[in-house]
Order: structure tokens, then sequence, then C-alpha cells
């Protein structure tokens, strides 16, 4: 018998556990959280405590999902893009309106697929 609830204060099990490494303690995460960004993850992350298996855990912020921290400054993900010519459209458009602008080319396991996460900042709207 299983006494672990499915879910918590909305949170479901699978995406809040099941699979994340567990760690004993917050030093453990804290850890963990520092060799995740050495490799160069640009996603904002967090340590917490899990109330399923009373462990700790490293996860991403729901509210700023589409956020990305590049060279320190919180860039924001506005477009995906199929085609290398629409990327660099996109990219001049953006560019033209002030934004700086990221490309973060990412492609399917089976190497098949590629695109290109567009991502922008502007100095002025988080003043």
């Amino acid at each position: 018998m299983n006494c672990i609830p499915d879910s918590i204060n909305g949170y479901s099990r699978y995406s809040s556990c099941i699979k994340k490494i567990s760690h004993l303690t917050e030093e453990d995460a804290k850890m963990s959280l520092q060799r995740i960004r050495s490799r160069g993850e640009m996603k904002p992350l967090h340590v917490y405590f899990c109330p399923f298996c009373f462990h700790w855990h490293v996860g991403g912020c729901e509210e700023n999902d589409n956020i990305r921290i590049i060279d320190g400054l919180p860039f924001r993900h506005v477009s995906t893009q199929k085609s290398p010519e629409d990327m660099i459209r996109y990219k001049l458009m953006m560019l033209k309106k002030g934004y700086q602008v990221r490309v973060r080319s990412r492609q399917n396991k089976a190497r098949t697929k590629r695109r290109y996460q567009i991502y922008v900042y502007k100095p002025e709207e988080n003043q």
C-alpha cells in the first residue's frame, strides 16, 4: 500500500519528485545547483524541500519559465523558428526594435529537425 499522495497543493508527485534527483540535505542540493550552473544552464533554478519524499531537489521557476539568464541578464523567449532564414529575419527585426537578441539552436534526438529559439532583452523593460 502506497501512503504517498499523487498531488499536494496543486503540485504533482511526478513533476516535483519522481523525475528529479533526491538530495539528503539542503547543502547537497545547493552544491548540485552550483554544478548545474557551472555547466552552462541558463534557466533560473532553485532548491526546494519536497513534501512527497522529504528530501531536497533542484527545480526550475514556473512563473519565469520563458526567462533564461544569459550573460547575467534576463532574456525572454519570444519565438521559435523552423528555418535559419526565418530565424535571421526575426532576429534582424528585433535588433531594429532595440532589443539585444540571443539565438539558441535546438535539435531533436533523431537529429532530423532543428529549431531556433529566439530570446530578447531590452534594458527599459526591467527598470
